[in-house]
Formats: C-alpha cells, structure tokens, sequence
C-alpha cells in the first residue's frame, strides 16, 4: 500500500512540477554548535535552506541530511562532511547551501575561535490548499467557476498566500499578483500553478464579462510521524 501511494505521489508530482518552475520547496534547517568552554557561540548572518533536488522533488523523496563543519575565524563554513546521507541530490544541495553561509565566529578572549557545528536538513513535502476563493462581481453578475485547479507541493516554508487575480472572458486568469506572503515564501510557484487554472467566465445577462478575483492557498499540518525531531 505504501509503495502505491508513493507511485501515487511521483505521477501527481510529475504533473504539478510543470506549474512550479524553478522555485522548488526548500528543506527546514536545525543547527546545532559544539562550542569550547569560554567560547560564546557563533551567530548566523546569512543562511540560505538547502534547495530540493529536481530528481528528490520528482521522486517525493522524503529524508534527513546531516553535515559537520567548522565555523571559522572569518566566520565562514570550513571542513564541510556529509555524516548522514540521502542521495538524490539531497546532499549536494545542502552543502552548496552551508557553503554560502556567513557568521559571526565564535569567541574567547574577545579574540574569534574555530567553532564546530552540526546541520540537519530535513526534506518534506506536503501540498498546498485552497482555503478560500472570492470575487469581486456587481450586482447581476454570475461570478466564475472554477473548472480546472492544480496547486504545487510545498516543502517545510510556506504558509498563508492570499493571490489576486483577473479571470478574462475566456477563463484563463491573468494579471496575477501576490497580496499576501509570510516572510521567507515565495509565490511565484504559486502564481505559475494559477496560470494553468481555467474558469468558466464570469456572466452578466448570458455574456461573458471580466472579474477580479482572490485565492487564500495555505498548508495543512504535518503529517503524523513526518515532524521535525
């Protein structure tokens, strides 16, 4: 049953990742230092999350990739190892991303000191959800319908998106723009999915007529057995 579902989960993914791009989902990061005694532990400046695999995100590959490393002086990822792999690209990914991180180093004294450090980049994938979809339509105006939706899969950020639209007289939605986005997610893949929704057009009096629209998009919770340790 396992197997089906994730053979399930691979053709839906092959389908979606025509609407998503380039933006794939990103994994969430736990860091954790390993500080001398009297060494203040390193802070981070700049982080970029390990980025899916396109092999990873079209297999619905779902893993933990853990690497060591040691912030240096010049508060820079040195001494980068896998010490748990994924495969996939999940791995290469994740230390092309600890490559790029800056720090504040750690330090003793007041003087900066090499500090070692473990990540853990955990890769999931859940779906996007409609929650809410509204038009804005006078009075004696049909609203649209929707005919055809598909939303893409999200990986550990994402969160309340509200789009707004205009579906045309064809029901093909156009001048798409992000209302609301949380910090840290991007709508883009979200807006390439709507390019590919269809509606049945708005109607006033048997004839089609243009509308202005909005769409809430959020994730459902984890699911059991798939949070972060």
């Amino acid at each position: 049953m396992a197997g089906l579902s994730r053979w399930v989960g691979a053709l839906l993914l092959g389908a979606l990742r025509v609407g998503y791009g380039n933006d794939l989902p990103t994994a969430s990061v736990k860091i954790s230092f390993q500080p001398e005694a009297g060494t203040s532990v390193p802070v981070v400046l700049s982080r970029t999350e390990p980025v899916y695999s396109d092999d990873g995100f079209k297999a619905y590959y779902q893993a933990v990739v853990k690497v060591s490393l040691v912030v240096g002086l010049d508060g820079k990822a040195e001494e980068i190892t896998v010490v748990q792999r994924a495969g996939l690209g999940l791995d290469e990914n994740t230390v092309t991303a600890v490559r790029s991180w800056v720090f504040e180093p750690g330090k003793r004294n007041g003087s900066p000191v090499r500090v070692a450090a473990t990540v853990e980049a955990n890769f999931r994938l859940r779906p996007w959800q409609q929650t809410r979809i509204a038009f804005t339509a006078p009075e004696g105006v049909a609203p649209p319908q929707p005919t055809l939706r598909y939303l893409p899969i999200a990986g550990a950020h994402c969160g309340p998106v509200t789009l707004g639209f205009r579906v045309d007289v064809d029901g093909t939605p156009k001048d798409m723009r992000v209302v609301r986005a949380p910090d840290g997610v991007s709508g883009e893949s979200l807006m390439q999915s709507l390019r590919t929704w269809r509606f049945r057009a708005a109607r006033r009096e048997g004839q089609a007529v243009p509308s202005e629209g909005e769409v809430d998009i959020d994730c459902p919770p984890w699911p059991e057995g798939n949070q972060t340790k």
